[in-house]
């Protein structure tokens, strides 16, 4: 919980850092994903 309110605070601050977390999570989210369908069904 305390760590969710820090990353708000954060945002509130720097709305830039908004956008480069999102994209950092979305990379990350994305990467997950490629890795996951991989492991499945290998190419």
């Amino acid at each position: 919980m305390k760590m969710k309110i820090k990353i708000r605070i954060k945002i509130k601050m720097d709305p830039f850092q908004i956008h480069r977390q999102q994209l950092i999570i979305g990379t990350w989210v994305t990467q997950i994903g490629v890795n996951f369908l991989q492991h499945i069904c290998p190419l």
